[in-house]
């Protein structure tokens, strides 16, 4: 929160020539993390001044790399209490900065109009119904089929 303050203030940024420091931010591969991260990156660089290097990585690599400086930053965390523990209290190589504010629903969902042309695809169950074959594809197989994540 305290970034974001600052970055509502009305001085005037550093150029990047002049830049305060760098701040190393790793991208994981998911659209919503993708964007908070932009929007992060957009407002150190020209808002506060700061250098930014993004780099794409999986998530267990950017835990590991708090501890040799690789990552300064990842932006969002799901669920993975292992690594909070180890990383930010045993090893103490990182800070928790808060919670996003997202609260995220992680799930399998398929539109209306397939849950009623295919009743039975909305238990798990029957998914391999479903499923391409190596063959020819089945008639009773649909034709577009699309998982999501649904934002409360």
């Amino acid at each position: 929160m305290s970034l974001l303050l600052a970055a509502c203030s009305s001085g005037e940024p550093e150029s990047t020539a002049q830049a305060k420091g760098t701040v190393n931010i790793d991208i994981h591969a998911w659209v919503g993390y993708e964007a908070q991260a932009a929007v992060l990156a957009y407002l150190l660089e020209h808002e506060l001044g700061y250098k930014v290097n993004k780099r794409a990585v999986k998530e267990d690599q950017s835990w590991r790399d708090f501890e040799s400086g690789k990552v300064d930053v990842i932006v969002e965390s799901w669920g993975h209490n292992d690594w909070k523990k180890e990383y930010i209290e045993e090893k103490k190589v990182a800070l928790s900065a808060g919670l996003t504010g997202n609260k995220g629903v992680i799930g399998w969902y398929v539109p209306e109009w397939m849950a009623k042309k295919y009743p039975d695809i909305t238990d798990y169950r029957n998914l391999n119904k479903y499923a391409p074959s190596s063959g020819p594809k089945k008639p009773e197989m649909p034709d577009k089929c699309w998982t999501g994540i649904r934002h409360s």
